[in-house]
């Protein structure tokens, strides 16, 4: 087992992805808890200060935006046209998490 030199960061949908999400889907069985349930993890590169986490997701979290939208509905006619950091920050909770442990062993077994 081994500490990673990587930033865990967890993207989990507030209510206007919900809401964007029921939009394209149409799906009266959908609830936002359903949204939320299992929320995506990205790793990132690791920062020294606090104050630079949110400077690193400026950086990162187009891609992070755009797997958001296609994980839910692939066709990219219907993202939202302007996804900017604000809307991003507006659709996203996000959390840091910089303890990130690898439990394979050098040679990939599992532990």
């Amino acid at each position: 087992m081994r500490l990673m030199d990587r930033l865990a960061v967890v993207v989990t949908p507030r209510r206007p992805f919900y809401e964007w999400v029921q939009f394209v889907e149409h799906d009266p069985d959908l609830t936002l808890e359903d949204v939320r349930e299992e929320p995506s993890v990205y790793l990132l590169p690791e920062v020294d200060a606090e104050a630079d986490l949110l400077q690193l997701l400026e950086l990162c979290y187009g891609p992070i935006f755009d797997e958001q939208l296609a994980s839910w509905y692939p066709d990219g006619d219907s993202w939202p046209l302007d996804r900017s950091f604000a809307m991003f920050r507006d659709w996203f909770d996000v959390t840091y998490h910089s303890m990130v442990w690898d439990l394979l062993a050098e040679d990939n077994d599992p532990p």
